[in-house]
């Protein structure tokens, strides 16, 4: 009987074992415009607690929301009986950045920004209504700079920036464990498209006037599905 016992807890253990070696050699699958990121505007405004933002000249930080729609994701290309170990996408910042001010003047606005750091909050919700996840990214610290394309004009006041490093990634948006469980839900069940919106924000290095508007563009770098 122990011999048995043995047996059947070896050939447990080696079957386990496989079934993690065969995900493992799972290769991931590319898709583009994972997260429905890629292309998103942005009209980001100065973000500050309470009425502080109506009492300063400048400000740093801006932020700006967003509401779009994303596919089901395209299953075909799926192994049998194995779930997603993770979903990831990196967010970038499309190459023009445009700055409007009612109040600002040309020196306002130097020849060279620095965004230093920037954060996603994003909802996805399955087409039908549920489940929704609600997830949050920080950049750390970056160095992207933006330089200005000539004097700023008109009425209002609006400047134009180019990035100068369009593949330095802003988010690097990552999704396993639980999670990734219920996007795979939204993304492969339930009502199609589905709803992604949230909110961008990025923090400048200099401080710019507080009435400005901030005109981004979000792009991804195609999205990747691990198993």
């Amino acid at each position: 009987m122990k011999r048995v016992l043995s047996w059947s807890l070896l050939v447990a253990v080696s079957f386990l074992s496989a079934c993690g070696l065969i995900a493992s050699l799972i290769p991931d699958i590319s898709v583009a415009d994972l997260f429905g990121l890629d292309g998103v505007p942005v009209t980001l405004t100065a973000s500050s607690s309470g009425s502080l933002v109506g009492q300063q000249d400048t400000a740093t930080v801006f932020g700006g929301v967003f509401d779009e729609t994303v596919p089901d994701v395209d299953t075909s290309d799926f192994p049998i009986d194995v779930s997603p170990s993770g979903f990831s996408e990196d967010v970038l910042l499309g190459a023009t950045v445009t700055m409007t001010s009612p109040s600002g003047s040309d020196a306002d606005f130097p020849d060279t920004l620095t965004v230093v750091s920037a954060s996603l909050d994003v909802t996805l919700t399955d087409g039908s209504g549920a489940p929704s996840l609600p997830l949050a990214f920080e950049s750390g610290t970056i160095s992207l700079a933006l330089n200005k394309d000539g004097a700023c004009a008109g009425a209002p006041l609006v400047c134009t920036y180019t990035v100068s490093n369009t593949s330095i990634v802003l988010i690097n948006i990552v999704v396993s464990g639980v999670n990734a469980n219920t996007l795979e839900t939204i993304f492969t069940e339930g009502g199609d498209p589905n709803t992604v919106s949230g909110s961008a924000a990025i923090t400048l290095g200099t401080a710019i006037p507080v009435d400005t508007q901030v005109g981004v563009t979000l792009q991804t770098s195609g999205g990747t599905i691990s198993f």
